[in-house]
């Protein structure tokens, strides 16, 4: 997702416009140390 078409209308409309932006990780939920069985699925 970008923030082109906001940007250029704030230009246009001579607003100030900043952009905050947050990076996800949307596998941080998930446990490092556990292992997970790939054996069934190459049978």
């Amino acid at each position: 997702m970008t923030n082109v078409p906001e940007a250029k209308l704030a230009r246009e409309a001579e607003i100030c416009y900043g952009v905050i932006a947050l990076a996800t990780d949307y596998d941080c939920w998930m446990n490092p140390m556990r292992t997970y069985p790939l054996m069934p699925y190459w049978k």
